[in-house]
This record gives C-alpha cells, sequence and structure tokens, in this order.
C-alpha cells in the first residue's frame, strides 16, 4: 500500500486504541464507527459534548425505542452540531411515521430515520417517507422474498432521495438488478450492487458490472471472506475504481496489516478496509475535481458513512 493509505490505517488503529480506552462501555462496533468518522470528516470527538449529548438522548423518547448501538452512534454523529436537541426529537417523528407505514421495526430502521433528519430539511420530510413508501410496494411487487434481507430498507431510503420521479427510478433499478441476477451475483449481492449503479447511465450498466465482477473474482482468490452486504461497498467502488488488481490488492494490505492484532472481528476487518481504500481513492480523485463527490446526487462520501455505519451496526 502507498504512503497515504498506510497512514490512515496507522490513524484508525491509534485512533481506535485511543476510543477503546476513553469510552470503554462503547461496542467494539461502535468504536469503529467513530474512528472511521475520525479519519473522514477529520473531527475528533469531544468527550465533554458527546457525554452532553448522551444524556440528553437518555432522557428522550429514543431511549426506550432505539437500540442501545444505535444511540451511541447517532450522538457520534451529532457532536459539533448545535441542533442536535431538534435532530434527535425529528427523529423519533421520522421514525414513528415509518412505523405507521408498515416498516419493520429493527435497528436499522432506527438508524436511517436518523439519516434522514440528519440530510434533509423538515419540510421534505413528507416526501421522503411517501416516496419510501411507493418504491417499496414497487420493488417488493417485483422481487420476491426480499423481506429476509437485513439491509432492505437502505434501498428504499436511496431511491427516495433522488429528485427524479419515483417510477423512473423504480424501473432503472429493477433493470438494474435483474441484468446483475444474469450475470455471476445471488440476488442479495444483485439487490445491494444496484442501489449503488442507480445513478449511471444506461450505457455505462455492462462495464460498470463487468468491473465489480472482475472485483468479485479477485476478492475470491484472496483470504477475505465476503458476505452479500459487502457489497454495497463494492458497488460504491464500482463507480469510481478503474483498477481492479490494484484495488483488491490495496484491500488485502489493509487487511492483513488490521488482522495483524485482530481486535474486532474479521467481517468488521473488511468492512474497514474496503472503506479506507474507498476513501483513499475518494481523496485522490477529489484533489482534481474538489465538487465531485460532494454536489452531486451520488454524494459518493455521504453514502460511504451511511453505508459503513448500517453495515457496522
Amino acid at each position: 500500500m502507498d504512503v497515504d493509505l498506510k497512514s490512515k490505517v496507522d490513524i484508525f488503529k491509534e485512533y481506535y486504541n485511543e476510543i477503546n480506552k476513553a469510552l470503554i462501555f462503547d461496542n467494539n462496533k461502535v468504536k469503529i464507527v467513530e474512528s472511521l468518522l475520525y479519519i473522514i470528516n477529520k473531527n475528533e470527538l469531544d468527550k465533554r459534548e458527546l457525554k452532553d449529548i448522551r444524556k440528553y438522548i437518555s432522557k428522550s423518547e429514543l431511549k426506550i425505542l432505539f437500540n442501545g448501538n444505535v444511540k451511541k452512534v447517532i450522538s457520534a454523529f451529532l457532536c459539533s452540531n448545535f441542533q442536535y436537541k431538534k435532530i434527535i426529537k425529528d427523529t423519533v417523528i421520522i421514525y414513528d411515521s415509518l412505523v405507521n407505514k408498515g416498516f419493520k421495526k429493527d435497528k436499522y430502521l432506527e438508524l436511517l430515520s436518523f439519516i434522514i433528519t440528519l440530510r434533509f430539511p423538515e419540510e421534505e420530510y413528507d416526501t421522503i417517507l411517501n416516496n419510501m413508501l411507493k418504491i417499496k410496494s414497487e420493488i417488493k411487487n417485483k422481487i420476491q422474498g426480499i423481506d429476509e434481507f437485513k439491509l432492505i430498507n437502505i434501498c428504499f431510503i436511496n431511491l427516495s432521495m433522488f429528485c427524479r420521479e419515483y417510477d423512473h427510478l423504480v424501473k432503472k433499478y429493477l433493470k438494474i438488478y435483474f441484468k446483475l441476477l444474469k450475470q455471476s451475483f445471488n440476488k442479495e449481492e444483485s439487490f445491494y450492487i444496484a442501489i449503488a449503479m442507480i445513478n449511471l447511465e444506461e450505457k455505462d450498466y455492462t462495464s460498470y458490472i463487468n468491473k465489480i465482477i472482475e472485483a468479485k473474482e479477485l476478492l475470491n482468490n484472496t483470504k477475505i471472506e465476503m458476505k452479500e452486504e459487502h457489497y454495497l461497498l463494492l458497488g460504491l467502488g464500482s463507480l469510481i475504481i478503474e483498477n481492479n488488481d490494484e484495488f483488491v490488492d490495496n484491500i488485502f494490505d489493509v487487511y492483513s496489516s488490521l488482522c495483524e492484532k485482530r481486535f474486532v472481528k474479521k467481517d468488521q476487518i473488511v468492512i474497514v478496509s474496503i472503506t479506507l481504500v474507498l476513501y483513499e481513492y475518494i481523496e485522490i480523485i477529489s484533489e482534481e475535481d474538489k465538487e465531485l463527490f460532494i454536489q452531486n446526487e451520488i454524494n459518493i462520501v455521504k453514502k460511504l458513512i451511511e453505508y459503513l455505519t448500517v453495515l457496522l451496526i
């Protein structure tokens, strides 16, 4: 791995160890998210502020509604956000609304309720929620058995975030999904990859699918065990990776380095490895075009943060 990527790996290890000592009651998954947020956002957690936010959460409705790890991750996201009280209150409203619309109660819905509140102004909540419901109905009518996919709701929220009409997006999503199924991907892998590829032009589908097929084959030749949900990150990677050999070599190098002192589970190390490599690529490309990943619908940096958080929680 190059010097910059190695630096990110070292910083991750050091900050994780620091967090491990300072926040001893946080779950390993939460500490990983906190450490990755530090690398991507370049902001160290203010422990005093974190404590204040967690104290406020403990007195709010979130205390009894949300999973413990989700509440801690939310507090990490809200550090340095002076609107944290309103965001927490709105998160409860969004969550209750989604549950009332028939969405399954689980920690992923809790986290996605927070993401909606964090990402969108209050006047857009109803549009996002109604789009999610319509998208859910359309896709479930076309794809059988997706209720078993634990990250199913991230598909609905991602599609609802686009400015275009939901029916056009659903058709596009299903077209990509069924193209992937005809290749070397199973239903769940296809379901997750299609989320990341939804912003592509139709003429690009085949080349990007070929990229992911190649990456999958290369990863299968390593010691890394890929799970279906990891394809959320690989799908995102296909949008920016040009050289799959280099990409997979970097993932394996980071993975091997993190495995030397195994402080977390191997599937978590896979997520960290892919995330660090993807973020290294994003930084390199962003030097040439600083607006590329932050001003369009794809907003790949935000999606990377959201995906890694959902995968780890």
